[in-house]
């Protein structure tokens, strides 16, 4: 089923990369990046969508849950599927509090004494997924698993997440996809690639200006 998810998401263009410095991403990180993952894209197929929610049932099970909480704004059309198919009721979670309304940063079911299924789209330094924990912890959830779509398996997202003791299951990670991208980049590109992955904090300082053409 992994190879499933993996074939659709180069099928439909989540991943894109791009090596020239004038179309380099920036991520919400403030990282300038040669490859984006747009998970958001999903929710145009079907087929994808269905994949995806194969997957998170593999992950969950046995495992018995009161409630799924959705991470706004990408993880939400998943989150809405699951808790349908599993006949759960559904929220969502908001990383910083509104400044309307009532203000709250939890949409939908009461969290409180619940155990919570966790769902995110992306998880890139693990940061607003930790924050997310944080805020169902003080809202008194019982416990939380903690699942991501797609994760870029960062060494700085691991030691994140075991500061903040949080597990985290992700269905693909940047490994999974890596022999495929192997295949369709030319060599440099993929070694730019690489070195993103091993330090994406510093990656533009060092590689720039003198960088490859465009990629996928």
């Amino acid at each position: 089923m992994k190879k499933e998810l993996i074939d659709l998401i180069f099928k439909y263009g989540l991943i894109q990369t791009n090596f020239v410095q004038e179309k380099l991403v920036t991520l919400a990180s403030g990282w300038k990046s040669p490859i984006y993952t747009d998970m958001r894209k999903a929710m145009a197929y079907p087929d994808m969508m269905e994949a995806i929610k194969r997957l998170f049932f593999e992950v969950t099970r046995p495992r018995k849950f009161d409630g799924i909480i959705a991470v706004a704004k990408g993880a939400i059309p998943h989150g809405t599927l699951l808790a349908s198919s599993l006949e759960l009721p559904m929220g969502y979670i908001s990383v910083e509090a509104k400044d309307h309304g009532l203000g709250k940063q939890i949409e939908g079911m009461d969290v409180a004494g619940k155990n919570i299924f966790l769902i995110d789209d992306l998880v890139t330094t693990g940061k607003s997924l930790i924050k997310c924990v944080k805020i169902l912890e003080g809202n008194g959830a019982c416990s939380i698993f903690t699942a991501s779509i797609f994760s870029y398996n960062l060494d700085l997202a691991k030691r994140n997440f075991e500061e903040a003791q949080v597990k985290v299951y992700p269905l693909v990670t940047i490994d999974d996809i890596l022999p495929e991208l192997k295949k369709r980049l030319p060599s440099i590109d993929y070694a730019f690639l690489l070195g993103w992955l091993s330090d994406p904090k510093e990656w533009y300082d060092k590689y720039y200006p003198s960088v490859g053409k465009v990629g996928l």
